[in-house]
């Protein structure tokens, strides 16, 4: 499944255009969070990968968790915690 990551506050500017395309195994809010530190090991800081754990990720209109389903757009906003979580 193809994931359309949008990054916001502190993950801005770590990709170009704050957007990042994988392609994920699975289907879950869980999948794409693994997915996206697997690929932030090997090309992101330290400082950035270790936002991750405490992202939320959204869609267009709501917060998303863990078991969830990817939305069908495949589109997912990652949203780093803010004054410290």
């Amino acid at each position: 499944m193809k994931i359309d990551f949008q990054f916001f506050g502190a993950l801005r500017g770590i990709v170009k255009n704050d957007l990042l395309s994988l392609d994920i195994s699975g289907a879950t809010i869980d999948d794409a969070r693994m997915a996206l530190v697997s690929y932030a090991e090997q090309h992101w800081s330290t400082d950035h990968i270790s936002l991750l754990p405490n992202c939320a990720f959204a869609s267009s209109t709501s917060l998303l968790r863990g078991q969830m389903p990817v939305p069908e757009d495949g589109r997912l906003v990652v949203l780093p915690p803010v004054n410290g979580g």
